[in-house]
C-alpha cells in the first residue's frame, strides 16, 4: 500500500502529547517499543501541564512579572530597586547624591538586621533572641531630605520587622493618603503591604488592597517590583486557603500569562484541592469555561499508568467521574474537545472518547487519539495510514519550547510531574513519537527496511537495533546502510555519553548503525567490508587482528609462529572484542557499553507483554499487534551470535588461545602459560567453560611450573603482567 505523504509541515499549536511507558529502575532506561507490547501502542499519550497552560492561553494580561519572567522575590529586590526609585524620585534635586548615600546605609542596615533575625535558629528561646534583632530595628530612622513617601513607607518598614503591625498600617496608610503626585513610587508598595497586613484579620480588605495594587499599576503608578503580579498570586492564595476555591481559578491564571513560574505550582495545587474538596466545589470548577479547562488539563497530566493497579483504577474512576460532570454541566467547548477525548481515553471510555474527537474535528492531535482507537478496534491498516499523515504534521526531532507553537514532549515514565518545573532538558518529540509508532506497526505487517528507517529517523536506537541486528540478513542490512548512511558521522561522541545515547539524540545514527553492519560483517569473517563501516579509532586493531588471524592458519608458517599469531588475535579478541564483534543487544549489550543486560531479547518480543503484567489490565484491549510474527522468529533465530552466551566473544577469544596451545608441543610453558591465561577469561563467568582449559592445562603440560601449581590448587594459578606466576 502506498502511503505516499505530500502535505506541508504545519507548526500548530498543539496539544503535547507524550506516551507513558512503565521503567524500571536503573542507569539509563529510554523509551522504546519493541519490549512493551501492545501497551506501548495502546497506552494513553500524556500532556505536560505547564505546556497545555501554555497552550489553552486562557487568560491575558498587560501585567508582567519581574525580568521577563522569573521573579526573584519582594525581599531581595527590594534594597536595589527602592534605590534606583529614589534616585529618579530626587533627579535634578539639590544634595541628592548624599540624601541617596544615607538612605542606602540605613536601608541596607535594615536587610542585614532582617536577615539576622530570620537565621535565628528555630526552637527553645528563638523568639527571645529575636527580640533582640528587633528593637535594633526599630531604632532605625529615615533619614533627613527623603520625599515623604520614601520615609512614611521606611518607617511603616521598620514597623512592621520590628513586630508592630499596627504602626506599619498607620505609616503605609500614610502613604496612600498623600496626594497622587506625591506618591507616584511608593503606591503599590503601600497598598501591596497593607494587603499583606490585612491577609490574616480581614480577608475583604486584603483582597481589595491587592486589587488595588493592580489598578494602581494600570493608572500609571510605578510597579517596579512588579508587585501587580504577585498581587495576583497573594489574593488567590486567600481565596485558595479561606475559599471559594473558584475566583483564585482566575488570579493563578493571569498571574501565570504574567510570566510568573510559581503560579503553575499553585494551579496544579489548586486543581488537585478542588477534586477533593466536595461536590459542590467541583461543580463549580465544572459550570466554569476556564475552570473545567484547568482541572481537565489537570488530570490528563497526572493521569500516570503506576506499578500499583489500584492507583491507576481510581484515576480511571475520577476520569469517568469528571466526565460525567461535565456532561451534567453541559459542557461542549470545541476548544476543550481535545482534552476531553483525552481524558475519556485515559480514563478508558473509548465511546466517549470517539464523541469528543467528532468535536476536535481534524486537529492533529486528536487524530493521534483516533488513530489508536483504530488500533483498539483492530483496524491496524487506518491506524498505520493515520499515523503516517500525521508525520507530517509533528516536527521530528530538535522542537524547542523556543519555536513558536511548538515544545518538545517528555517521556516521563514513572517520574514525578513535576520534571519540566525542575528544568529537566528533554528533546524528543511528538513527531519522534508517532514515527515510533508507525515503525512499530511497519515491523508487525512485515516491512523490516522501512520499519528500521523509520525507527532510526525518530531516534530510537533501542528498537532500530533490534531490527538491523536480529531481523534484517547480513545482505539487507548492508544494502540499507550503503544507500542510507553511506557517510561516516561528522560528530564525535560527547565525553559521558554512552553508545545508545549518541545514537537516540541523532547525533550519531549513521555512526551506530554503521559500526553496528561493521561488527556483523566481522563476526561472518567479512574483514575487508568491515572496515570501511568501523569507527576510525578501531580500524588498526581490526588491521592487526585480521592479520594475526590469517598468519596464524598459515600452515606454511612455522608452529610456534603461527600459535604466537594466534594468541595475540585472541587477546585482541578478548580486550577489544565488545568494540570489534559484540552484539549491540543480547548477549553482549554493547548498547550499554556491556555494563547492563537490558535491552530488546527475542524472549521480550515473542512475550512482550510479561514485562507489563503490573499493567495489563489497563490497557483494555488485546490486539496482540506488537509482538514478533512467526517470521521475525525465525529470522531472529538465524541471526544470533555464535556462541549465544553473555559476552560471546571471550568464547571465541578463548577458543583461538586452545587452537594457539594446540600448536605447541606438550609441557611447553608457552602452551601452559597460553592455557592458563585463556581460562582465566572464563573462570569467575563460566567455571563450566573454563574447567576445559584447567584440564588441558594439567593433561598437556603437568611438567612446567604453572601446571605444577594448577594441579596444586586444582584451579587456575594467578599469574603477573608478564605471565609468570604470582608470588
Amino acid at each position: 500500500m502506498n502511503w505516499k505523504q505530500n502535505d506541508r509541515w504545519l507548526r500548530c499549536v498543539l496539544t503535547l502529547l507524550v506516551l507513558e511507558v512503565a521503567l524500571a529502575c536503573g542507569p539509563d532506561f529510554p523509551n522504546r517499543f519493541l519490549d512493551g507490547g501492545d501497551a506501548a501502542l495502546l497506552l494513553a499519550p500524556q500532556v505536560d501541564f505547564q505546556d497545555e497552560l501554555q497552550r489553552m492561553h486562557l487568560i491575558t494580561t498587560a501585567h508582567r512579572a519581574r525580568n521577563a519572567g522569573t521573579t526573584r522575590g519582594f525581599t531581595a529586590d527590594a534594597v536595589g530597586v527602592d534605590l534606583e526609585d529614589l534616585r529618579a524620585a530626587l533627579d535634578g534635586a539639590s544634595g541628592a547624591p548624599a540624601i541617596v548615600g544615607r538612605y542606602e546605609t540605613v536601608r541596607r542596615q535594615l536587610e542585614r538586621l532582617i536577615g539576622k533575625m530570620e537565621e535565628e535558629p528555630s526552637g527553645e528561646g528563638r523568639e527571645r533572641r529575636q527580640s533582640r534583632w528587633r528593637h535594633a530595628i526599630e531604632s532605625l530612622q529615615p533619614v533627613a531630605g527623603l520625599p515623604a513617601e520614601f520615609a512614611l513607607y521606611f518607617r511603616g518598614a521598620v514597623a512592621w520587622h520590628g513586630g508592630d503591625a499596627r504602626g506599619a498600617k498607620a505609616a503605609w496608610e500614610e502613604v496612600m493618603a498623600l496626594p497622587s503626585a506625591a506618591r507616584r513610587f511608593k503606591s503599590t508598595w503601600a497598598s501591596y503591604m497593607l494587603g499583606r497586613a490585612s491577609e490574616r484579620s480581614n480577608l475583604v480588605d486584603a483582597r481589595r488592597r491587592f486589587q488595588e495594587v493592580r489598578v494602581l499599576a494600570r493608572q500609571g503608578f510605578s510597579d517596579s517590583l512588579h508587585l501587580a503580579v504577585d498581587s495576583l498570586g497573594r489574593e488567590a492564595k486567600t481565596y485558595y486557603e479561606a475559599g471559594p476555591l473558584l475566583p483564585a481559578c482566575d488570579l493563578y491564571l493571569e498571574q501565570f500569562a504574567a510570566g510568573d513560574p510559581s503560579a503553575c505550582t499553585s494551579l496544579r495545587w489548586l486543581a488537585r484541592k478542588a477534586l477533593v474538596e466536595g461536590e459542590l466545589t467541583l461543580q463549580g470548577f465544572a459550570a466554569d469555561p476556564r475552570g473545567r479547562r484547568l482541572i481537565t488539563a489537570l488530570m490528563i497530566a497526572e493521569q500516570r499508568v503506576e506499578y500499583e493497579p489500584s492507583e491507576a483504577t481510581k484515576q480511571q474512576v475520577d476520569g469517568a467521574r469528571w466526565l460525567g460532570m461535565l456532561r451534567t454541566a453541559g459542557a461542549r467547548d470545541v476548544e476543550a474537545a481535545e482534552q476531553l477525548a483525552l481524558l475519556a481515553y485515559q480514563a478508558g471510555e473509548f465511546t466517549t472518547a470517539g464523541e469528543w474527537l467528532s468535536i476536535a474535528g481534524q486537529k492533529p492531535a486528536a487524530q493521534w487519539i483516533r488513530a489508536k482507537l483504530y488500533l483498539r478496534e483492530g483496524q491496524v491498516e487506518k491506524a498505520a495510514r493515520l499515523l503516517a499523515f500525521l508525520t507530517l504534521k509533528f516536527p521530528v526531532s530538535g522542537a524547542h519550547r523556543s519555536e513558536a507553537g511548538m515544545a518538545p514532549n517528555v517521556y516521563s515514565g514513572w517520574e514525578y510531574p513535576f520534571e519540566r518545573e525542575q528544568k529537566k532538558e528533554v528533546d524528543d518529540s511528538a513527531g519522534n513519537q508517532i514515527l515510533g509508532e508507525l515503525a512499530t506497526l511497519k515491523l508487525a505487517r512485515g516491512d523490516y527496511v522501512e520499519s528500521l528507517d523509520t525507527f532510526m529517523r525518530a531516534g530510537f536506537w533501542d528498537d532500530a537495533a533490534w531490527i538491523a541486528e536480529r531481523v534484517l540478513s547480513l545482505g539487507e542490512l548492508r544494502e540499507y546502510v550503503r544507500r542510507r548512511w553511506l557517510s561516516p558521522p561528522a560528530l564525535p561522541k560527547e565525553a559521558g555519553e554512552s553508545r545508545g545515547e549518541a545514537a537516540r539524540s541523532h547525533r550519531d545514527a549513521a555512526g551506530h548503525v554503521r559500526h553496528l553492519l561493521a561488527r556483523r560483517l566481522i563476526r561472518a569473517g567479512r574483514y575487508t567490508e568491515a572496515r570501511a563501516f568501523l569507527p576510525e579509532e578501531l580500524k588498526s586493531s581490526l588491521a592487526v587482528y585480521a592479520k594475526a588471524l590469517k598468519r596464524g592458519r598459515d600452515p606454511r608458517l612455522p608452529a610456534l609462529e603461527r600459535a604466537r599469531e594466534l594468541m595475540a588475535a585472541a587477546r585482541i579478541v578478548r580486550w577489544e572484542g565488545l568494540e570489534l564483534m559484540g552484539a549491540e543487544l543480547e548477549p553482549d549489550y554493547a548498547i550499554s557499553g556491556g555494563q547492563y543486560e537490558d535491552g530488546i531479547t527475542l524472549a521480550g518480543r515473542m512475550d512482550p507483554e510479561r514485562r507489563r503484567s503490573g499493567s495489563l489490565g489497563l490497557t483494555n484491549a488485546s490486539p496482540g499487534i506488537n509482538r514478533a510474527s512467526r517470521e521475525e522468529q525465525v529470522r531472529a533465530m538465524r541471526e544470533r551470535v555464535h556462541p549465544d552466551t553473555r559476552f560471546h566473544y571471550r568464547y571465541t577469544g578463548a577458543d583461538l588461545a586452545m587452537e594457539s596451545s594446540g600448536l605447541l608441543p606438550d609441557n611447553s610453558e608457552e602452551a601452559a602459560r597460553i592455557l592458563c591465561e585463556s581460562g582465566s577469561w572464563l573462570k569467575s563467568r563460566d567455571p563450566k567453560a573454563a574447567d576445559r582449559f584447567y584440564k588441558t592445562l594439567v593433561r598437556r603440560c603437568p611438567k612446567t611450573a604453572i601446571g605444577r601449581a594448577a594441579l596444586a590448587r586444582r584451579w587456575f594459578p594467578e599469574l603477573d603482567e608478564q605471565g609468570e606466576l604470582s608470588p
